[in-house]
């Protein structure tokens, strides 16, 4: 009550005011001599002053009161600017929440990845609004958020803010595989680094080779980073030699090279072999001696020499590497030339024929319960086989009406994998079968190449009614079987020379380029 009421006190009025503001608020009038005033800002001083009323009239307090606010949460904090700074580091910075709501005493920065997932605690500041973070993944998106504190804690976060750490050079290139395809090419294959080890986006591959001429890598080829494989070829490459290459993988920054590897082109026909001398004779006999080939183009070759009256001399005709079939005429080889115990298998070779039929293989086990057979028939490849009494039959009579029996080369890939076969003539024609079957073994124990004996029987009527009567004629060449199955496919090539016998021809390396129509002994 005031000291000097002047008269009855009919009531009192309270004013308020902040402390950064002028308006003054009227905030109670009453008699009552106490009143509660809500919906205050936290941590914030108002200034009060206090009025009594008579009938007469009003007067105000000259002296104003201030209390202050207690604190509570802050509120309104503003997600942190970002800066990438380096492949390893970003530099975040932020402001005070629009509402501290008290005394802000430290900020906590979380960290995260670009799914919001395993995220950590990296930093407390008490006397800091910025943060360099350091040791981060490069090419790598990051997420940041802030938490601030005052002295009753926090319950309130910034949004998140993303960043990506700037591309550095590539850690690792992945080990290439390389296949030779021919006497003078390879066929290079790799994969793409994976993201943590290609430390940005890959911008090209850059193909190497070993060039003896200067004792050092050279560049091949650049590629671009859609590219997973490279022929390689080059006019200074000769057959059944070994080339060592390696791949180099580049992003914006900079380079890594894959490890590398070697290996050797195939084989081809010798080259340079001198004609023979004679060095000593009797009336019966000369002896011959002859030199090595200018180039080997393999492994130490095997010599043939023949002979033939002078009056009936002719040249022999040019031939190429493969082996011919005159007809009637076959190899054995053992049955381990193709994997056993496997659920797959793969032929791969080269043929070349004028005649509309020919058997090319027969494998089998002794029992003829599993077997293979490719052959040709009506002028078109036949793939058949049988995993333990489930044939199968693979044609191109549903392909093409294409002959393949013209004189000319054709490549020819027969696989089989558990239930299903394919027949691929040329890369170009493709014929495919599946059936159902939960046997998928095919275990053999020889294997012809051309034909079959004159007496050769069979166990089955099957098998005798699907195998053509006829022996192959004509040549073929580069045989491969399949021989492991993993990331990649295997092949190992067939050597002709290991044989377990053979039966009217000679076995040597060459077919004819060509022959005339006619009959030939």
């Amino acid at each position: 009550e005031p000291s000097t009421p002047n008269g009855l006190i009919t009531n009192y009025t309270v004013f308020v005011t902040e402390s950064s503001a002028d308006e003054v608020w009227l905030v109670f009038t009453d008699s009552d001599m106490s009143t509660t005033i809500d919906s205050l800002s936290p941590y914030t001083t108002y200034y009060t002053q206090i009025g009594a009323c008579t009938s007469a009239g009003c007067s105000t307090a000259e002296d104003s009161d201030s209390v202050t606010t207690a604190s509570d949460y802050p509120s309104g904090q503003a997600a942190p600017a970002i800066s990438v700074t380096s492949s390893t580091a970003i530099d975040l910075s932020w402001t005070e929440p629009s509402y501290p709501n008290g005394e802000i005493i430290r900020y906590e920065v979380w960290q995260a990845d670009s799914d919001g997932d395993g995220e950590i605690n990296v930093a407390n500041t008490t006397d800091s609004m910025s943060l360099d973070v350091t040791d981060l993944t490069p090419f790598t998106e990051y997420q940041f958020r802030i938490l601030p504190y005052n002295d009753v804690g926090t319950d309130t976060d910034s949004p998140w803010a993303s960043g990506t750490t700037d591309e550095a050079a590539p850690l690792s290139m992945s080990t290439p595989f390389i296949e030779a395809i021919s006497d003078t090419e390879f066929n290079i294959s790799w994969s793409e680094p994976d993201a943590d080890q290609a430390n940005g986006i890959v911008t090209s591959y850059i193909v190497h080779w070993y060039l003896s001429s200067s004792s050092e890598f050279v560049e091949l080829d650049t590629l671009s980073s859609s590219d997973t494989s490279y022929l390689a070829s080059d006019p200074s490459m000769e057959a059944y030699t070994n080339y060592t290459f390696y791949v180099e993988c580049c992003n914006s920054v900079g380079c890594v090279d894959s490890e590398a590897v070697t290996a050797a082109t195939l084989q081809s026909a010798p080259s340079g072999l001198d004609d023979p001398s004679p060095e000593s004779s009797t009336s019966s006999s000369i002896e011959m001696t002859w030199s090595t080939p200018a180039k080997e183009n393999g492994p130490t070759p095997t010599y043939y020499l023949s002979s033939i009256m002078t009056s009936l001399s002719y040249p022999f005709p040019p031939v190429v590497q493969g082996r011919r079939f005159p007809g009637f005429s076959y190899y054995i080889y053992p049955g381990s030339v193709i994997p056993s115990g496997k659920e797959y298998s793969g032929i791969k070779l080269y043929f070349k024929t004028s005649q509309p039929d020919g058997l090319i293989i027969f494998a089998a086990d002794t029992d003829q319960n599993d077997y293979i057979i490719i052959q040709m028939n009506n002028c078109q490849p036949e793939f058949h086989f049988d995993p333990q009494d489930n044939p199968f039959t693979v044609d191109m009579t549903s392909v093409t009406s294409v002959c393949f029996n013209d004189s000319s080369w054709h490549s020819l890939y027969a696989y089989r994998d558990e239930d299903s076969g394919y027949l691929i003539i040329d890369d170009t024609y493709t014929a495919t079968e599946t059936i159902s079957t939960t046997k998928t073994i095919i275990d053999p124990d020889y294997v012809y190449f051309g034909g079959l004996p004159s007496d050769f029987s069979f166990s089955s009527r099957d098998i005798s009614s699907k195998i053509t009567d006829y022996s192959f004629v004509g040549c073929l060449r580069d045989a491969q079987f399949l021989s492991k199955v993993s990331s990649s496919e295997q092949w190992s090539s067939l050597d002709w020379d290991e044989y377990s016998s053979y039966s009217n021809l000679m076995p040597r390396d060459g077919c004819p380029v060509s022959l005339s129509e006619g009959v030939h002994f």
